[in-house]
């Protein structure tokens, strides 16, 4: 990562000070001049809405993600392990900024959706799915404390109905727990990170007399430079 870093504070140095030569000079000005705009727009926006703009990319990343993994699937296999080490991480970070976010901002929404969807259906109510079809298929002995051998006793005890009540309330428990233990952290810190940036941006143009993009690498640099050393 601190090579990573280091690398992107060097081209840029590169692009804004080493570049002469006309009109990629111009070009590469104009381009971060028009950043420069963006960022001085962005300390004034509302975290709530930048984090919806967020969400909304989110969706075309993991939407491209999914069509890059099918296409990346006809590869020869060398090739595609490669890419799909690229994409993986990629689809999986747009996938957690989806949950998070929807989570937090379309709470009611959400829950909704997800527990409509038939998957989640299809979990909720396996236990008297299973055993209505063990009911109708009775002659090649489906038996339900086959499948939830674990819970025979259980159900043997109290009953299949009972049997599936409790598992409909621990089921949607551990879902929805689990959901927000995952989405809450995740939308803190970005909410966080918004705000912070917004205080960095409004630092920079107050008390340096530079871009705000020289004044974010510059921070960037000391930063790395910093963990390097110390750490």
């Amino acid at each position: 990562m601190m090579i990573l870093i280091g690398i992107t504070v060097t081209i840029y140095l590169y692009a804004r000070k080493a570049v002469k030569n006309e009109p990629l000079k111009g070009n590469i000005e104009s381009f971060l001049s028009s950043v420069n705009v963006r960022l001085s727009l962005y300390k004034n926006q509302k975290p709530k809405l930048l984090l919806n703009s967020l969400l909304e990319l989110s969706r075309k990343v993991m939407l491209y993600s999914l069509i890059s993994y099918v296409i990346i699937r006809l590869f020869p296999d060398r090739i595609q392990n490669y890419f799909v080490n690229l994409v993986a991480p990629i689809l999986v970070i747009s996938i957690l900024l989806q949950v998070s976010i929807s989570w937090i901002h379309y709470h009611n929404k959400t829950l909704k959706e997800f527990f409509l969807s038939y998957p989640v259906i299809f979990l909720l109510f396996t236990p008297l799915i299973v055993f209505f079809m063990g009911e109708y298929f009775g002659d090649i002995n489906f038996d339900i404390t086959n499948v939830f051998y674990p819970f025979k006793s259980l159900i043997d005890k109290i009953g299949i109905f009972y049997f599936q009540l409790i598992w409909f309330v621990v089921l949607s428990i551990s879902f929805y727990l689990g959901t927000m233990i995952i989405a809450f952290p995740i939308y803190l810190m970005l909410y966080t990170l918004i705000v912070l940036t917004s205080l960095l941006i409004k630092f920079l143009e107050k008390y340096i007399d530079i871009h705000i993009l020289d004044g974010i690498v510059a921070t960037i640099g000391l930063i790395t430079a910093f963990c390097k050393i110390y750490l």
